[in-house]
C-alpha cells in the first residue's frame, strides 16, 4: 500500500503553499492529481507520482483555510505532514512550451493576467486599458493573457488562453505583472518581478477614480521598471 496525499482545496495559491512545503522535506510524496494544480505540481521534484491512487491506498487529506496568508498555510500544512523549516519557496516546473512566438514578444515588459473575480465584481477593463496605454507612452510593451471570455486590453500582444507562468519563466523582458489575482501577487514575490494589483469595482465609483488610479500605477510600475 502506498501512502497519498490530497489537498482540499481548488486555488492555484493553495498549491503553491503545498509545493513550498513539500520542497522543504526530505520525503517523497504521492499526491492526487486536480486539474487545476497541474502546471503548478507536475515535476516536482519531492512528488514522486502524481496521479489516481488505487481504492487500497492511504490517502491523507490536506485542509487549508484559503483566508490565510500563505506563510499561515504553509505552516499549517507543516504540521499536517510533519515537516520541518520555514523558507517556504514553491517548486515552478518550467515547461518551453512557447515555440516561435518567444521571437516576438521578447522585447515585451509588462504581464497583464486578468482573472474573472470573485463574487459580484467586474474585471475594471478601463483602469487597465488606461495603465497599458500610459505605459506605452513610456516605451514599456505589455502582453495579456486570460481566459478568452474576458476583452482584449487595446494596446496589448493579445495571448489570452496561453500559459501566463510559462511566459514568465521563458521571458526574460517581462519584469512587471498587473493582475487582479492574489495568486500572481505571490508569483511576482517569488520571481522577484514588480507587481501592481489592480482594483476590482463597481460602476457606481466615480468616472475620474481610473484616471486617477492609472496615474498612481502608472508612476509606480515605470519607477519600478527603470530601477529593476
Amino acid at each position: 500500500m502506498s501512502n497519498w496525499i490530497y489537498l482540499k482545496s481548488s486555488l492555484p495559491e493553495d498549491a503553491l503553499a503545498l509545493s513550498a512545503v513539500i520542497s522543504n522535506s526530505d520525503r517523497h510524496y504521492n499526491v492526487v492529481r486536480q486539474s487545476c494544480f497541474t502546471s503548478l505540481l507536475y515535476g516536482h521534484p519531492n512528488i514522486d507520482i502524481y496521479g489516481i491512487p488505487l481504492e487500497s491506498d492511504d490517502v491523507k487529506i490536506l485542509s487549508i483555510n484559503s483566508n490565510n496568508t500563505f506563510e499561515e498555510k504553509c505552516q499549517s500544512l507543516s504540521e499536517q505532514l510533519s515537516v520541518t523549516g520555514s523558507d517556504y519557496v514553491p517548486f515552478i516546473p518550467k515547461r518551453d512550451e512557447l515555440g516561435g512566438i518567444k521571437s516576438l514578444i521578447d522585447n515585451s515588459n509588462v504581464l497583464i493576467v486578468l482573472e474573472h473575480p470573485k463574487e459580484d465584481l467586474l474585471v475594471d477593463v478601463l483602469l487597465i486599458d488606461k495603465i497599458v496605454h500610459g505605459l506605452s507612452e513610456k516605451g514599456y510593451k505589455s502582453i495579456q493573457t486570460s481566459d478568452f471570455t474576458l476583452p482584449h486590453i487595446r494596446g496589448t500582444y493579445d495571448l489570452r488562453g496561453s500559459d501566463a507562468l510559462q511566459l514568465l519563466l521563458h521571458i526574460d523582458s517581462l519584469k512587471c505583472i498587473v493582475s487582479n489575482s492574489p495568486f500572481w501577487q505571490l508569483i511576482a514575490k517569488f520571481m522577484n518581478k514588480v507587481f501592481y494589483k489592480t482594483d476590482d469595482i463597481n460602476n457606481s465609483l466615480p468616472e475620474n477614480r481610473d484616471d486617477i488610479n492609472a496615474n498612481i500605477a502608472i508612476n509606480i510600475i515605470s519607477k519600478s521598471l527603470q530601477h529593476g
